[in-house]
């Protein structure tokens, strides 16, 4: 590696406040720290999460850190941005919601220098919050999406089904632009646009290790969930609004809020379960 920065890191944030400084400490603390760039990239927050950063970078002033804001158009754009203003030859994907083991970075980095493939991503994922009930809610949401008997969802995270590879957080930064880089229509499924595009599935490393936050709070839970609510899945064609609009009216969610507190014995799920549809619920009226 040469002096300069050979990984680009490149954080989306939107409003958070609450998470971002856990982060960039943890990028700070890398093996790899004097070898990385840091680029955060604000996407129209309404919070102090530019004043965050600012502060972190005051503190650190001899950190390699940059702070570039745009006009709210989605994590997809916010991520093309930060490439477009990279050094390195490697790109890293993370989110502002993540702190890392010191060698996540070495780890996800290494295979892409050493065997020349197209990207990375990790299979070691940990729930950094299990103590919250919101951020244990949404955990046990997600057990029961996708109705798995592994792993324990009051301690651990289950990955996306699509992240098996299919989406990239390290990647060659040649094979990032050969395809233009992401999709950019605000959608929560940006991150999986990469793979699309490329026609290549991430090579899956297991020891890089990084922890993930739940959102913690009524409001973070809310918001999350109108975002999710928005996307193509649940709007894409007048029928799947339909058929959305039923699945998450009131009445249904409260039977599935029941059935699913039963099956993982934890009744204090109803409510944030009724909270959850409601705002996906929500998301798709409007979408009419």
């Amino acid at each position: 590696m040469t002096k300069k920065a050979q990984v680009s890191v490149i954080i989306p944030t939107y409003n958070e406040e609450s998470r971002i400084g856990n982060c960039l400490k943890s990028l700070l603390e890398q093996s790899l720290a004097n070898k990385i760039e840091i680029l955060v990239i604000d996407d129209g927050s309404t919070d102090s999460t530019t004043k965050r950063v600012q502060e972190i970078m005051s503190l650190k002033p001899s950190t390699n850190i940059r702070l570039i804001s745009q006009i709210h158009s989605g994590p997809g754009a916010a991520r093309n941005l930060g490439a477009k203003n990279s050094k390195g030859s490697i790109l890293v994907f993370l989110d502002a919601d993540m702190v890392f083991d010191k060698d996540f970075i070495k780890k996800l980095s290494n295979p892409i220098i050493t065997n020349n493939i197209i990207g990375t991503s990790t299979i070691n994922e940990h729930f950094a919050n299990p103590e919250n009930y919101w951020a244990k809610c949404w955990n046990i949401g997600r057990f029961a999406a996708v109705n798995t008997k592994k792993g324990n969802p009051f301690k651990s995270i289950i990955l996306n089904k699509k992240n098996n590879g299919g989406i990239f957080r390290a990647i060659n930064k040649k094979y990032f632009k050969l395809v233009g880089g992401f999709e950019t229509d605000g959608d929560y499924t940006d991150d999986e646009t990469l793979s699309k595009k490329l026609g290549s599935k991430a090579v899956m490393v297991k020891d890089a290790i990084l922890y993930h936050y739940n959102p913690s709070t009524f409001t973070e839970v809310f918001e999350r969930a109108l975002w999710i609510g928005s996307g193509k899945h649940f709007t894409g064609t007048f029928s799947i609004k339909i058929l959305n609009l039923i699945k998450f009216c009131p009445p249904v969610a409260l039977i599935k809020a029941l059935v699913i507190a039963v099956k993982y014995k934890y009744l204090g799920f109803i409510y944030f379960k009724i909270i959850y549809d409601t705002a996906v619920w929500i998301s798709v009226i409007k979408s009419i």
